[in-house]
């Protein structure tokens, strides 16, 4: 029967594979491995199928004709694609009731069939929380639809540790034919553990969006990617039991998507879509398709810019539009994201420097006094209003002596909450930590920490071997979040 034929591909899908690095088919376009596999092999979990759903579940062609053949576009055509207006009608409702119905995911994953599962909720967590004493987790991504290891570490290795990040492929836009700005349409799913998505909740925290865009936080990552183990608050997964996982989003809005599996993601609950998941565009979304719906605190009125036009707060104010991405992308190459290219460029050069990893350091070390010089002489990056080039910034300082300096091996630089290396940044974050402290979760950046051993677990699969977790009484000490958090609810003094 057709519910059988497609049982039995899907029965494959989740078995165990002996040794996932032994086979590697390279995809010139994605990197990505053909193997199909969900399960780590270093789990010790038992194999348990999960369930399946009944037939009609099975029956891509009925629920969606593009189910029939491989998809040949890539997320960021198919976005575009969706962006054009109906030939019938331009407003939203239109041009969405001519799109294909999505087709219903294949049947959730269970817990125990996940390595590297968080063993503890967010709700749980303490200052004393280690994540390095979490299971490791392997990186993935989806193929065809279907989770697969990831290759970007693997990648970086045949470019002589370089780390290069791939764009973001969802590029949606508020408003647009598809997507109008509406209270209570959209939902964003996030995590405080990555500057991108903890960038987005704090200027939905800034703007006061909390009641007009909802929030489910990750609790962290797994063998399966990020997983929320409440699951989500967001149709059509709410209500369901057990853990939710980032990849059901995205393979919800297109079944036989080839994606990495990112956050933020920006949700639409109306067409059960994904508008974005880029945090840059999603932030200056919320700035201007939602400009005048939020309720912003007395405290962050009084730092916003407000929009010359319609005289609403802003992140984004008109005016300095060119300046504000001009900065923004001067501070992303050389320290948002030179941070990275530093700390996993040494990891997948299997923890040797090299002219990449070391250029990457002398850039951050320099961004960083640079902007201390530059914060002695004014209260923000663009001059006395907050914009959203400093929402960015401060997602990277408030994480550096918690993980970054420590964990990606950037001791050169000196501290900025603890110590007196850069006063002057100290001074900002200060600023900045009283309206934005609901929205920065200390705990949920130490799982930085977790990123060493999801690249090096990688690392030795890739070399046939076995991997060993790190024995707990093996750890370093890591800083001390009780001392952090001190430091950052002090005083800011007096600023420009």
């Amino acid at each position: 029967s057709l519910s059988f034929i497609y049982l039995v591909p899907w029965y494959r899908m989740m078995l165990k594979s002996e040794d996932p690095t032994a086979t590697n088919h390279s995809i010139a376009d994605t990197g990505l491995d053909r193997e199909r596999i969900v399960l780590d092999s270093s789990s010790t979990a038992s194999f348990r199928p999960p369930p399946i759903s009944p037939p009609a579940t099975f029956l891509p062609c009925a629920t969606s004709p593009k189910m029939c053949k491989p998809t040949t576009t890539s997320p960021r055509e198919e976005n575009r694609k969706r962006e054009r207006p109906s030939p019938a009608s331009s407003d939203s409702s239109a041009a969405a009731s001519t799109l294909s119905p999505s087709p219903r995911p294949l049947a959730p994953l269970s817990a125990p069939d996940v390595a590297g599962m968080p063993p503890i909720r967010r709700r749980e967590w303490t200052l004393e929380t280690d994540p390095r004493t979490w299971p490791a987790f392997g990186r993935v991504s989806l193929q065809d639809g279907i989770l697969t290891p990831d290759r970007l570490i693997a990648r970086g290795r045949d470019r002589g540790g370089k780390f290069l990040r791939p764009p973001s492929e969802y590029l949606g836009k508020i408003p647009s034919p598809k997507y109008a700005a509406e209270a209570g349409r959209y939902h964003l799913f996030v995590s405080g553990i990555c500057p991108w998505a903890s960038s987005v909740a704090t200027a939905r925290h800034l703007l006061g969006l909390e009641d007009v865009i909802s929030m489910d936080i990750a609790d962290g990552q797994s063998g399966a990617g990020w997983n929320f183990l409440d699951g989500a608050s967001v149709s059509p997964w709410k209500g369901r039991e057990g853990p939710f996982w980032l990849h059901e989003a995205y393979q919800y809005d297109n079944a036989k998507v080839t994606t990495r599996i990112t956050v933020p993601v920006l949700w639409d609950t109306k067409t059960n879509s994904i508008v974005s998941n880029d945090s840059w565009t999603i932030v200056k979304m919320m700035s201007t398709a939602f400009a005048g719906m939020g309720t912003p605190t007395p405290e962050a009125i009084k730092i916003l810019a407000v929009d010359e036009t319609t005289g609403h707060p802003t992140l984004t104010p008109r005016e300095l539009d060119f300046s504000s991405e001009k900065t923004h992308s001067d501070i992303y190459n050389a320290l948002l994201n030179g941070v990275y290219k530093a700390g996993l460029g040494l990891f997948i050069n299997g923890g040797v420097d090299n002219d990449a990893v070391l250029a990457a350091r002398a850039g951050v070390y320099d961004k960083l006094s640079e902007l201390n010089l530059l914060l002695s002489k004014q209260r923000f990056l663009l001059g006395d209003k907050l914009t959203a080039s400093d929402v960015r910034l401060a997602m990277t300082l408030f994480r550096w002596d918690a993980s970054y300096r420590v964990a990606f091996v950037l001791m050169g630089g000196r501290g900025i909450l603890l110590g007196d290396g850069y006063p002057n940044l100290k001074a900002y974050l200060r600023d900045l930590y009283v309206v934005m402290e609901p929205a920065i979760d200390f705990v949920a950046i130490r799982q930085y920490y977790r990123i060493h051993q999801s690249v090096n677990k990688a690392f030795i699969r890739s070399q046939g071997k076995k991997f060993e977790e790190e024995k707990e009484e093996d750890l370093p000490p890591i800083p001390d979040l009780r001392e952090i958090i001190a430091s950052a609810k002090q005083p800011a003094g007096s600023r420009p």
